[in-house]
């Protein structure tokens, strides 16, 4: 099952219940912010879902005071794990939730957290491209800073898998 299936399948007022029982702690305007939320539900509600490689997979942890987090990921068919803050909005909706996630959340609560953290660097896709063009800017810098001896890293194809920023001997 697709994010965008259980979208289209979902009403909205649970997964706001449930965005603000988890995120009122940094949010001050709930009246405003359940009108953003809405729209941007409503929108996605109606864009053409783009199939992608990468599940959907939510995990929860409880902090050393007992506060209830999760973590929303892509993991691929090699079990690697992905940041996917940044992935278009279309290809959230084509991605395939985990059937472990599936079998653990509420469909409500899923949406919940996707939607968190889709919008977690930005409310609109316009504003995450402009985050995903300077974090690319900035790894073009990363780039030119290993060539000329400031920094060494190892690269995987949108992925950093190591950092040392120690000089060269």
């Amino acid at each position: 099952m697709t994010l965008g299936e259980i979208i289209t399948t979902t009403e909205f007022e649970p997964i706001f219940d449930i965005l603000s029982e988890y995120y009122t702690n940094v949010v001050s305007d709930l009246d405003r912010v359940k009108k953003v939320y809405k729209r941007l539900f409503l929108k996605l509600k109606r864009k053409k879902p783009v199939p992608c490689d990468i599940k959907i997979i939510i995990t929860s942890y409880l902090d050393d005071c007992g506060m209830s987090y999760s973590k929303v990921e892509g993991i691929d068919d090699d079990r690697e794990i992905w940041g996917i803050e940044l992935t278009p909005w279309n290809k959230w909706l084509g991605m395939e939730i985990k059937s472990e996630t599936l079998d653990k959340f509420e469909h409500s609560k899923i949406i919940a957290h996707c939607l968190w953290e889709m919008t977690f660097l930005g409310i609109s896709e316009a504003r995450l491209r402009l985050k995903k063009i300077n974090w690319i800017l900035d790894s073009k810098m990363t780039k030119a800073m290993i060539k000329f001896g400031i920094a060494h890293v190892r690269l995987k194809p949108f992925k950093i898998t190591k950092i040392n920023t120690s000089k060269r001997s």
